[in-house]
């Protein structure tokens, strides 16, 4: 089990739960969600430290590339990855981040290879 934080925002809860099971299920087990941005990145500012950030790309207030930016300008060690339904959309605006399309069949394997390419660890689970 690797015990870095890892951060899901995901305004549709639904889907942000379905990620943190997908991940749970993978061996990680320190994961917060949150549905609000502007919540994560307060208390990525107020001192929460992920290795991992995996945001949404539409959401209301700001969007993940948005989010990310901010975060990264915090700690240019939190690794961000966006999952959208719109992954042209979201590539128009950052190609600095990994992009998952939601509507692809092979997503959940996709991001546990991601994140485990990312996290911190040397310990895989």
């Amino acid at each position: 089990m690797r015990k870095s934080l890892i951060i899901i925002v995901e305004d549709e809860i639904e889907i942000a739960m379905i990620l943190r099971e997908l991940l749970n299920a993978a061996g990680f087990q320190n994961i917060l969600t949150y549905d609000v941005p502007l919540t994560a990145l307060q208390h990525i500012q107020n001192g929460l430290k992920p290795a991992i950030l995996i945001s949404n790309f539409r959401m209301p207030g700001m969007n993940g590339v948005q989010l990310l930016d901010a975060v990264t300008h915090l700690n240019s060690a939190i690794e961000g990855i966006i999952i959208t339904a719109d992954p042209d959309l979201a590539r128009a605006e950052s190609t600095r981040y990994p992009i998952l399309d939601k509507t692809n069949l092979t997503i959940g394997k996709r991001l546990i290879q991601l994140v485990r390419d990312r996290m911190p660890e040397v310990s895989l689970p």
